[in-house]
């Protein structure tokens, strides 16, 4: 037997899951609209939900960061201001705007293109779904980047910073 030959075939696997899992991501996208009928959308939309939001919000961001933007979305769901689904928060403003997951409404593919990054993502989806994860942002309801300073954040109440992202609550809220 050759020395390459087992290699070979690993990275072939290798390439034939990650294609696998792109293939998925791409239904995913279109599972994770708003329900056309206006239901309540299922598990596995409010999964696909929250996980293209910690992909694209989190992505470059490691575990605990993905934690702490599904950990947001969550934090939403519970709140009385913010829908009580979370496909309803990832979509809330709606796809034209004003939106409030970047990702959603750039008007960009949102195909996720990294499948480990993905897998991670569905992981970290199911985890906070389940009630498995706990909240590293410390009750946030909003976030931004470290180089944005939007004028809403003036008026909340910071909790912490995780990665690259500064996390906040509302200080007048219901709790």
């Amino acid at each position: 037997m050759r020395p390459l030959a087992l290699p070979t075939v690993l990275l072939g696997l290798a390439l034939t899951t990650a294609q696998a899992s792109l293939a998925a991501a791409e239904e995913a996208v279109a599972a994770a609209r708003p329900d056309a009928k206006g239901g309540a959308p299922s598990y596995a939309a409010e999964k696909e939900c929250l996980a293209m939001t910690v992909y694209w919000e989190a992505k470059g961001e490691g575990r605990k960061g993905m934690d702490a933007v599904a950990a947001v979305v969550m934090n939403r769901v519970d709140a009385s201001e913010f829908p009580t689904t979370v496909c309803g928060v990832v979509h809330d403003g709606g796809p034209d705007g004003p939106c409030q997951f970047a990702w959603y409404c750039d008007g960009k593919d949102d195909t996720p293109d990294e499948a480990e990054m993905w897998a991670q993502a569905q992981q970290v989806a199911e985890a906070h779904l389940k009630g498995r994860s706990g909240d590293p942002t410390a009750g946030a309801t909003y976030f931004h980047t470290g180089d944005a300073q939007p004028a809403w954040s003036e008026d909340l109440e910071p909790t912490t910073r995780i990665g690259d992202h500064e996390f906040y609550k509302d200080p007048d809220a219901d709790e």
